[in-house]
């Protein structure tokens, strides 16, 4: 417990922080795909979003000079200190963690199938997962969320691929 409000003080910090140390990073959007970017009044951080009406992917950016999340162990205690909440209303028990190289870095995440709509049809407008994770490289780190219906369609793939290699500092 006292890890996860040692995490959530670090995040916050680091939110406060971002900005006035936020670098200037690009996002390869798939064709067709929709791309907004708003930073968020109260913290500094700079949120983009994407989107192709099947997909829903939120990147929220925060300067790490120190690196502090150079580890899988501490990008895992990140992540659980982050998403735990979000088991709430999962099927799922327990986060289970996947880990992918980048080419400067880690990318780190886990999926949710919301409970309430498994073995249901799915209204416009609602998912029926969400995957958090992180994705860092030297002096930077992403939070990253996707909605999605079908954790295996080529839209979530693309929107993966994204976070792994399809963004960079400017």
């Amino acid at each position: 417990m006292a890890r996860m409000r040692a995490l959530s003080l670090l995040l916050l910090l680091l939110s406060a922080v971002s900005a006035f140390a936020q670098p200037v990073y690009q996002i390869d959007a798939p064709a067709g795909w929709t791309m907004t970017t708003k930073p968020d009044g109260r913290t500094g951080a700079s949120t983009t979003r994407l989107s192709n009406g099947a997909i829903v992917l939120d990147a929220t950016f925060y300067p790490d000079k120190e690196n502090r999340f150079d580890t899988k162990e501490k990008m895992e205690a990140l992540m659980r200190a982050s998403f735990g909440h979000l088991l709430e209303g999962a099927a799922q028990k327990e986060m289970t963690f996947t880990f992918t190289e980048t080419a400067d870095g880690l990318m780190g995440h886990t999926a949710f199938t919301d409970a309430k709509w498994v073995g249901r049809e799915i209204p416009k407008d609602e998912w029926r997962h969400a995957t958090a994770g992180v994705r860092r490289w030297p002096g930077m780190f992403v939070h990253f969320t996707i909605l999605s219906n079908d954790l295996d369609s080529a839209e979530y793939k693309q929107a993966l691929d994204v976070v792994k290699s399809g963004i960079r500092e400017k």
